[in-house]
């Protein structure tokens, strides 16, 4: 059994795939525990570097130089804790 790429199951996610590959990989997508494996892999790395990109706009967008000093200041009161 062909398995598909990550490069090759990225496109299907992206839509560039032309409309005969994009139903062949379906298919085998329907019955193919590994690949589907690998697809729902790619959308979680998709989520987390979506929420990594907000979580530093919003930072860049909000900076606090405080809240470094904030938190190495909670962290050293927590017993056995060293910063």
């Amino acid at each position: 059994m062909h398995h598909y790429s990550e490069h090759e199951l990225e496109k299907f996610r992206a839509g560039n795939m032309n409309f005969f590959y994009r139903q062949l990989c379906k298919i085998h997508l329907w019955h193919c525990a590994e690949c589907t494996g690998k697809l729902n892999a790619l959308d979680e790395d998709e989520l987390i570097l979506t929420d990594l990109r907000r979580s530093m706009t919003d930072a860049n967008e909000n900076p606090n130089d405080n809240t470094y000093n904030t938190l190495c200041d909670h962290f050293s009161t927590v017993k056995g804790s060293t910063i």
